[in-house]
């Protein structure tokens, strides 16, 4: 049986794609000869130190792989073995694509992640407001890094009236996140109005010092805003979730950070234009008053005015004499009508008295003693004592006897031998 080449092509194709073991596989090896076309498709080798295979991943894949993949890089790709007929080469065609021996480091990244949104790291109610226009800045950077020239080009060109302190720290490696974490600490004590947290793109290693715990809690504690730009769109590191918010690079964190002057010039000057269009409007109200006022009779004839001020003063005072002697009049009339009947009253009331105190005395005389005394009665008294019974009188000393026209004091005599 002789067969087309495409026929047997075909076959093969058919072979290939039918077989289990050949879909969904994972091969390990190291990319070259890698092109990535304007459709998006990215056509590569991937190679070992015995064998290599062609490999395409389409658009619609490599658009979820989070590194930027280059020659050399040595990657798990997973996907299925097929042929393409046109040349009748076997090739995989990859669905994703991992970094090898960085599967560990994304599991631990996936626990660590977890941990911290349950202990409310993450909570977007924590997160700080960005002052609106900051004075004062503070950059924490890999010294001499693309990443920090990005940003001081960016914070200068946008709004350069800003004070940037930059702290120089190593970004990758063991002894990054210590050195984060205090030039951190520094930044927060020193008054900034935002602090900056950048790093340029890199592998899921290159990025780890971003997943440290300690860093995560120390921005969490921080009380200046901070705001993350660590490498690039796809790269999500565990400070970019903790972080009051996140530039997807270090360019759009110092984006974030401050107003575009261009903007906030647009904005004086609109501000600028509307005042002055009120100023002159007021300004035009305020001519148009003056020029009225200027022509006023009490500008252009002064002694007009005053004449008549004089006429209604000279009016005025003469009803308030007329006004004023009219109440004086009428005033002294009720004082004299009130003074009559106070005089009367203070009359009326004396006889009264003077009529009750003569019944009074008229009842005292009544009573008193002299009034009884005068039909004969007397009083006696001895040593000033009123005697009312004879056991009273010391027949030793003197008695005095009160009529009502005087008194008279007796002794009583004693008799001599002879009876006198």
């Amino acid at each position: 049986m002789t067969l087309t080449v495409t026929q047997l092509v075909d076959s093969i194709k058919s072979i290939v794609d039918s077989e289990s073991l050949l879909q969904g596989v994972s091969i390990e090896g190291e990319i070259s000869n890698l092109t990535q076309y304007r459709s998006g498709h990215w056509y590569f080798s991937l190679k070992d130190d015995g064998a290599k295979i062609n490999c395409v991943m389409f658009s619609r894949s490599n658009g979820r792989v989070n590194f930027k993949p280059k020659d050399g890089d040595k990657i798990i790709a997973k996907g299925n073995v097929s042929v393409y007929v046109n040349s009748g080469q076997l090739q995989l065609i990859v669905t994703s694509m991992t970094q090898a021996g960085l599967g560990d480091l994304h599991a631990q990244y996936l626990l660590l992640r977890d941990k911290l949104h349950k202990h409310g790291y993450f909570d977007p109610s924590k997160k700080k407001e960005l002052v609106k226009y900051p004075l004062s800045i503070g950059v924490i950077a890999g010294a001499n890094s693309a990443a920090l020239a990005d940003i001081l080009q960016t914070l200068k060109k946008r709004w350069p009236i800003a004070k940037v302190s930059v702290y120089p720290s190593l970004v990758q490696g063991q002894s990054a996140p210590p050195q984060l974490i205090v030039n951190l600490k520094l930044a927060d004590k020193s008054s900034h109005d935002v602090i900056i947290l950048a790093r340029g793109g890199g592998s899921l290693e290159d990025l780890w010092a971003f997943n440290n715990e300690e860093l995560v809690i120390a921005i969490y504690e921080t009380e200046t805003p901070v705001v993350t730009g660590v490498g690039h769109e796809i790269d999500v590191t565990l400070v970019d979730y903790v972080a009051d918010q996140r530039g997807l690079t270090p360019t759009a964190a110092a984006q974030l950070v401050t107003p575009a002057q261009d903007e906030v010039f647009q904005v004086i000057d609109t501000y600028e234009n509307h005042l002055r269009q009120v100023m002159s409007h007021k300004l035009q109200q305020q001519k148009t008053h003056l020029n009225y006022l200027s022509k006023a009779s009490v500008l252009t004839k002064p002694q007009q005015l005053i004449v008549h001020q004089q006429l209604l003063v000279r009016n005025l005072s003469n009803t308030l004499l007329r006004k004023g002697n009219q109440f004086i009049t009428q005033h002294k009339q009720q004082i004299n009508q009130h003074q009559n009947q106070i005089m009367k009253l203070q009359n009326d009331l004396l006889r009264n008295k003077q009529h009750q105190f003569a019944l009074m005395v008229e009842r005292l005389n009544l009573l008193s003693p002299l009034s009884i005394m005068s039909k004969g009665y007397l009083l006696s008294f001895q040593d000033e004592k009123l005697i009312q019974s004879r056991h009273d009188i010391n027949e030793h000393k003197p008695i005095e006897l009160q009529y009502h026209d005087g008194k008279i004091i007796v002794q009583k005599v004693k008799k001599n031998k002879d009876g006198q």
